[in-house]
C-alpha cells in the first residue's frame, strides 16, 4: 500500500511539473505526463476530485448564484466534459490525428485539476474579483495553446482550428445547460443581487 501511495504522489508531482511546463512553454511538457491507460484513468480521477471540490465548496459556503443540488452541479460538469472531449475527438479525427486524443485528455484533466485548486485556494483566502478572472483567463489560453502546440504537436492553423472547436463546444455546453437546467426565479434573484452588490 505505501508503494502504491508513493506512485500516486509521484504521478501528481510529475503532472504538476507538466502543467507548469505548459504555462511557461517548456518543450519537455509532454514528458511529465503519463499517456498510458493507467495515466488516463489517473487523470480522470484527478478531474473528478477537483470537480467535486469546485462544485461542492460554493454550495457549502452558500455563494450567491450557486444554490442547487449536488446532482445538478455534477451533471453540469459531466455535460461540459463530454461535449469538450467530443469536440476534440471530432477535430482531431478531421486533422488525421486521432492518436492525440488521449494525450489531450490527460494533459487537460491535470491542467484543470491544478488551475481549479489554485483559483479555489485564492478565492477562499479572499483574493478574487475581476483581476483573478482576467489572470485565470490568460493562463487558461496560454495552457490551451501550449497544450495543442507541445502535447498534440499541431501546426499553427491546426491549433486555431482546435481552439475554435473548443470554444464552440463551450458555447454549445452553455446552451444545453440552459435547456436542461433552467435557472429558477430564486437563482435569478441571487445572481441579480450578487451583480448589484459588486457594483461600486
Amino acid at each position: 500500500m505505501p508503494e502504491r501511495s508513493n506512485d500516486i504522489w509521484n504521478e501528481v508531482a510529475s503532472a504538476a511539473r507538466g502543467v507548469a511546463a505548459l504555462v511557461i512553454g517548456d518543450r519537455r511538457a509532454a514528458s511529465y505526463f503519463d499517456f498510458s491507460d493507467r495515466g488516463l484513468v489517473g487523470s480522470f480521477i484527478a478531474f473528478l476530485v477537483v470537480a467535486l471540490i469546485n462544485t461542492g465548496v460554493p454550495l457549502i459556503l452558500g455563494i450567491p448564484g450557486m444554490s442547487g443540488t449536488v446532482f445538478r452541479a455534477i451533471a453540469t460538469v459531466v455535460i461540459v466534459l463530454a461535449l469538450q472531449i467530443g469536440a476534440a475527438a471530432i477535430v482531431l479525427r478531421q486533422l488525421k490525428r486521432p492518436d492525440a486524443l488521449v494525450p489531450y485528455i490527460v494533459a487537460d484533466n491535470w491542467a484543470t485539476f491544478f488551475l481549479t485548486i489554485a483559483t479555489t485556494a485564492l478565492g477562499l483566502t479572499g483574493i478574487g474579483g475581476e483581476l483573478l478572472l482576467v489572470v485565470t483567463g490568460i493562463v487558461i489560453i496560454i495552457v490551451m495553446v501550449n497544450l495543442a502546440r507541445l502535447i498534440l504537436t499541431l501546426t499553427a492553423w491546426q491549433i486555431v482550428t482546435f481552439l475554435v472547436a473548443q470554444l464552440i463546444s463551450g458555447i454549445v455546453a452553455l446552451m444545453v445547460l440552459t435547456v436542461v437546467f433552467p435557472l429558477s426565479a430564486d437563482q435569478l434573484a441571487e445572481l441579480g443581487a450578487a451583480a448589484a452588490s459588486s457594483r461600486p
